[in-house]
């Protein structure tokens, strides 16, 4: 082969050497920049993650600390409202308490607490003379009894009248309710089916009948030196801690298939109507 030729195929190789070398930086540096725009682009995607979490949480933050001025504004004004001179005020007042006792089960012990402060305040049950005194002595008696009915529907567990009953309780009602209504003048009182874990009537006066059927009481009951002016009915309550009935039964009292497991006291009780 000629030196000519020798040359000539030499130099075509370097050439196609050369061009495949070429092709092949490209190649690499292409795939060495799709890495690096790859892994740029998950960067970006993590950061924006966290940027879009933060933001989540600030956000929620935000919502709740505007919940709870709304709710604290809410609060304050029914309270405001259950302090009126006026009947129709206080129980609109009643009402706003209510409402907001059911939309925030956390702070349903905190306005039940409320509402037994409004019924331990002085009443008089008996009827005064003069209409004007009767009329606001009427409004009243309203007022203390819607009061009352809002604490026995929200605290009667339906489901206690079936005790094989499997159903979940209804959402009207209020769980795990301590009730203090101490000295406090109640009216034809009722919490049939009633649960409550601490209920401190002590010193109460039940105008007209007291419905405590079928009710459960999960922690001590007391109803020392209270005044029963008419029928007192306790028939298929359930007790599961001590129970204190120092009272007085003006009527009669019925306690016919009630449950109690721990101590019942009757000292001092007095039973005018029987039991």
């Amino acid at each position: 082969m000629s030196p000519q030729v020798t040359a000539a195929i030499i130099a075509g190789s370097v050439g196609v050497l050369t061009v495949i070398a070429t092709v092949v930086t490209q190649y690499l540096g292409r795939r060495a920049t799709s890495r690096d725009t790859q892994k740029a682009l998950e960067e970006q995607g993590k950061q924006l993650d966290r940027t879009l979490e933060e933001q989540g949480k600030q956000l929620d933050r935000t919502l709740e600390e505007q919940h709870t001025r709304t709710l604290n504004e809410l609060y304050t004004q029914a309270v405001e409202q259950l302090g009126n001179d006026k009947a129709p005020v206080r129980l609109g007042g009643l009402y706003a308490l209510e409402r907001l006792a059911q939309d925030n089960p956390a702070h349903r012990q905190t306005i039940v607490n409320n509402i037994c402060a409004y019924l331990r305040m002085p009443f008089s049950s008996t009827r005064p003379s003069g209409p004007e005194a009767t009329a606001t002595w009427e409004q009243e008696r309203q007022v203390r009894v819607t009061a009352q009915r809002i604490l026995g529907e929200h605290l009667r567990d339906e489901r206690t009248e079936d005790k094989r009953s499997t159903e979940p309780p209804s959402p009207r009602f209020w769980n795990d309710i301590r009730l203090d209504l101490v000295g406090a003048t109640l009216i034809d009182f009722d919490i049939r089916n009633g649960v409550t874990p601490d209920a401190d009537f002590r010193g109460a006066t039940f105008s007209d009948d007291a419905w405590f059927s079928g009710a459960t009481f999960s922690g001590a009951a007391w109803f020392s030196g209270a005044t029963f002016s008419d029928d007192a009915w306790f028939n298929d309550a359930t007790f599961h801690d001590d129970a204190h009935f120092g009272a007085t039964f003006s009527g009669t009292a019925w306690f016919g298939g009630a449950t109690f497991s721990d101590d019942a006291d009757f000292q001092e009780a007095t039973f005018g109507g029987g039991a």
